[in-house]
């Protein structure tokens, strides 16, 4: 049975909402804007981005169950075995 640490999934997924907040905003808001070629007005016309604000809690701790579950398997897969 996985052993999901959902005080790590909840704490991931309040750094991501944080993180992403600070890039596209003040620190690299108006530079990332001007390299995709968007302006403020064109902001709001596009999708709205409700769907995917809800469905971040969803997906980190389906992503940390599958961590869980698979990382052994996939970690001991890419770490060379040492022969003696």
């Amino acid at each position: 049975m996985p052993q999901v640490s959902l005080l790590a999934t909840l704490l991931a997924t309040v750094l991501s909402f944080v993180l992403g907040g600070l890039w596209y905003g003040p620190l690299f808001g108006k530079t990332w804007m001007r390299l995709v070629g968007m302006t403020e007005v064109g902001m709001f016309l596009g999708p709205n981005p409700c769907w995917h604000l809800a469905s971040v809690p969803v997906r980190r701790l389906a992503s940390s169950g599958w961590l869980d579950r698979c990382g052994p398997t996939i970690s001991s897969s890419l770490v060379p075995s040492r022969s003696r």
